[in-house]
């Protein structure tokens, strides 16, 4: 479970992600196609969600659009725990006894992909796993 200002997430052994805005009488708006059961969440800001799965999935969707903003490397086991600081642009993955931490201000991201990759990347990686961003900002 996480939650952020009105917004409340929960994820399911059903591998989605329900969103429920505090302050609107609507039902959740569920969120699907994650690989495994959702065992961890951590709002960034209120629009993108980081999301981690009990096979080491750990993705970052904007909620608005509902779309993957970035794919990070899998954890070697199932996502454990997510938190973020407030202010801070930075996310921290628990996963066995290993945390991880990211930067998530999405300017960083090109240059993780490519370090995690260990090369340039082709133009269907730059869309799979940093499409929502400027294929001019994701040179290695």
């Amino acid at each position: 479970m996480a939650a952020h200002g009105r917004l409340v997430a929960s994820g399911s052994d059903d591998r989605t992600v329900q969103v429920r805005d505090l302050d609107d009488d609507a039902g959740p708006t569920t969120f699907s196609g994650y690989r495994d059961k959702v065992t961890a969440l951590a709002f960034l800001d209120g629009t993108r969600l980081a999301v981690g799965t009990e096979v080491g999935e750990r993705v970052v969707v904007d909620l608005e659009v509902d779309r993957t903003l970035v794919t990070l490397p899998a954890a070697s086991s199932g996502v454990t725990a997510m938190v973020t600081w407030p202010g801070a642009q930075r996310l921290a993955t628990v996963d066995g006894n290993r945390i991880e931490t990211w930067e998530f201000d999405e300017a960083t991201w090109p240059a993780l992909a490519c370090r995690v990759a260990g090369r340039g990347l082709a133009d269907d990686e730059i869309e799979d796993f940093l499409g929502g961003l400027d294929p001019a900002s994701t040179a290695c």
